[in-house]
């Protein structure tokens, strides 16, 4: 699996609380045996408590469809 930050920024709006972030992020899974590409999808999070909270909201949507479908 591959995961690329594609965006991480403090959206000027919430210029009073400095821990507001914004993410997006891509992440594709990728077969070692095939080199097929198994799954892609692009996540956006944002979050009041910082950086790493918005990254993992961004991951939780990206990843979302394969943990509602009981693949992942």
């Amino acid at each position: 699996m591959t995961v690329s930050v594609t965006e991480l920024k403090h959206d000027e709006f919430f210029r009073n609380n400095p821990e507001q972030r914004d993410a997006r992020v891509f992440v594709k899974i990728i077969s070692v045996k095939t080199a097929e590409a198994l799954y892609y999808a692009e996540g956006r999070g944002s979050s009041f408590e910082g950086p790493e909270a918005a990254l993992c909201d961004a991951l939780a949507m990206a990843l979302g469809p394969l943990i509602r479908n009981g693949k992942g």
